[in-house]
Parts: structure tokens; C-alpha cells; sequence
């Protein structure tokens, strides 16, 4: 029973390395906009701070929603084959459809 429970903690961490990763990247962004020195110019006065949140999560939706098509399509192209592997074309299809539901929302 103890041998079952260490596989299967061993099996969830290898992807927590880019978890805590993503999570650091993220307080120090936050950090960075709300005390950052922003330049002082009369015309944008502090909405220049806009680019530290809104520019970095246009990137992410244009990259998520550019992997979403990529798999989209791949999931099309094996579509029409009957001898292909359903379990592979299905994992396409989640893939493209969880990327494109976090690049709109």
C-alpha cells in the first residue's frame, strides 16, 4: 500500500518544477508593476503601468490561441482516417480545445 502511494507521488511531481516556476514569474511581475519605477510623462501619468499586466497576457492569448489552431488542425487532418488511433486524434482535440478556453478567458 505504502509502495502504491510513492509511485503515484512520484508520477505528480515531475511537472512541478515549471508550477513553481510560472508561480514566481507571476509575484515577481505583480511586484514588479505596482512598485517598479514607471517614467513620468504628462500624458500617460500612470497608466503606463497597463503594459506590465496587459501586453505580457496578449502575448500569452495570441500563443494559446496559435496552439489551440495547431492542434485543431491536427486533429482535422487525422480526422478522416479510420485507422488512426482515436485515443490520439481525442487528445488532439482536448488539447486545442482547453488551449483555446485559457487564451479567451
Amino acid at each position: 500500500m505504502e509502495k502504491l502511494a510513492s509511485n503515484t507521488m512520484e508520477t505528480k511531481t515531475p511537472g512541478l518544477w515549471w508550477k513553481l516556476l510560472c508561480a514566481f514569474l507571476m509575484v515577481y511581475t505583480v511586484v514588479g508593476g505596482f512598485f517598479g519605477k514607471a517614467p513620468a510623462l504628462p500624458i500617460l501619468e500612470t497608466s503606463i503601468r497597463n503594459l506590465y499586466f496587459h501586453v505580457p497576457l496578449w502575448f500569452a492569448m495570441l500563443l494559446l490561441m496559435g496552439a489551440s489552431a495547431w492542434y485543431a488542425i491536427k486533429a482535422l487532418r487525422e480526422g478522416g482516417n479510420p485507422q488512426k488511433d482515436l485515443a490520439k486524434l481525442e487528445g488532439f482535440d482536448l488539447l486545442s480545445n482547453a488551449q483555446a478556453q485559457v487564451g479567451f478567458y
